[in-house]
Order: structure tokens, then C-alpha cells, then sequence
């Protein structure tokens, strides 16, 4: 398997649109897909395979997590 390297890659982006929705909305997808999804190959969340969570979350838990 080849080794992937890292590169740095910089610009100038324009604060007009420079945005969190995009990397909020990433979060949003992976907190659902570990703590509310069960997965067919675990038959659990991978969050409770993991021993993080004891239940499968509901979207009314995430949506309390958020400052009001």
C-alpha cells in the first residue's frame, strides 16, 4: 500500500465567504452517524462499541447539546 504524503496548501480566501456551516454540518453528519445510527455489522452504534455512549442517542439529544 503507498504511503500518501502530506502537503501544505495555502491561499488567500475571501473573508466574504469564509464560513463554520460547512465544518458544523460535517460534525452534525459524524455525531449522527456514530451515536444515532446502528450500524448492521455491529448491531450497536459505533459510539457504544466503543464503550462512549449506553444508548442509542435520539436527534432530541444532539439538538440539547446545542447552546441556546
Amino acid at each position: 500500500m503507498k504511503k500518501q504524503m502530506r502537503r501544505e496548501i495555502m491561499g488567500t480566501p475571501d473573508n466574504a465567504h469564509v464560513s463554520t456551516s460547512i465544518c458544523e454540518r460535517n460534525n452534525l453528519m459524524i455525531m449522527h452517524y456514530n451515536f444515532c445510527r446502528i450500524h448492521q455489522s455491529l448491531r450497536v452504534t459505533p459510539a457504544m462499541e466503543a464503550g462512549v455512549a449506553d444508548h442509542v442517542w435520539t436527534l432530541e439529544e444532539i439538538i440539547a447539546l446545542l447552546d441556546k
